[in-house]
This record gives C-alpha cells, structure tokens and sequence, in this order.
C-alpha cells in the first residue's frame, strides 16, 4: 500500500513561497482541498498539484525548525559637498575596491557611489556589517583628510 503525501498548511506555503493565510484564504474559497483533522488541514500532494498545475517537487522536503544566525546590517547614505571629481574617484575606486575584494564566506557589503559634477556632490549608498560601515566611514574620511 502506497502513502499519499500530506501536508500541513504551513507546509504547502513553504513549498509555494506563499503566505499560510494565503493558503488559508485557498482552501476556505475551495481552491484548494484538504481534509480537516482537528483544527488543523492536511493537503494531499494532488491538491496542491492540481491548484499549480503541475507535480509537487517529491524530493523537496518542507523546511523544518530553521535555526537562522543573527545577523545585523547598517545602510548609510552619506552626502560629501564641495568635492572635486579627482577626489570623488578616489572614493569610489577605494569603496568598490574594498566591497569587490571581499571572499564568499563573509556577508555581502555593497556600495555606490553617484557624482553630481555641478554641484560637486558625491552620494554613497552603502550597505554591510557595522564593522563594514565603520570602515567605509574611516576610509571616507583619510581620502577627504588628505585633500588640501
């Protein structure tokens, strides 16, 4: 006798990338059919197939208990006036260059740069670790140091 895969609403949200409510919202308008056991729904995998359209993934198991690190990032947005393209370069070179040479296993840090030529206004959008930040920071403010 073969089993028919069952799932929880919880899980067939995990499986379609949605919301359980939307799951919910699913099976209280008949979308979706399920068989009630309790206060809880279980899903056969054909009912799930049948609101896709196409087979459930057999070899993809819902994830369960998920422990997630916690992981802290800093955005900054930081205006320079009154600086010269050379200087707005030297900037930009620095900070992509220090985002660019990072390895795989640390957390991403992101940055750019927008230079307003007219008004010789440098933007930087960044996006790290508060370590990261604090070094964007730093570096920012040698390069304007070094300036006359």
């Amino acid at each position: 006798m073969t089993q028919k895969a069952m799932y929880t609403v919880q899980e067939v949200a995990e499986l379609l990338s949605l919301h359980p409510r939307t799951v919910r919202n699913h099976l209280r308008e008949g979308r979706l059919k399920a068989t009630r056991v309790g206060r809880q729904y279980r899903i056969p995998a054909e009912a799930v197939a049948a609101l896709t359209g196409g087979p459930v993934i057999p070899n993809r198991e819902p994830r369960k208990n998920v422990r997630r690190e916690r992981f802290v990032e800093v955005s900054s947005v930081m205006d320079v006036h009154a600086i010269s393209r050379d200087t707005a370069e030297r900037v930009t070179n620095l900070l992509e260059g220090a985002a660019n040479s990072r390895k795989a296993p640390n957390p991403p840090f992101r940055v750019q740069t927008v230079f307003d030529l007219e008004r010789g206004r440098l933007k930087i959008i960044a996006v790290g670790e508060p370590d990261d930040m604090l070094s964007v920071y730093r570096m920012v403010q040698a390069v304007l140091d070094s300036e006359p």
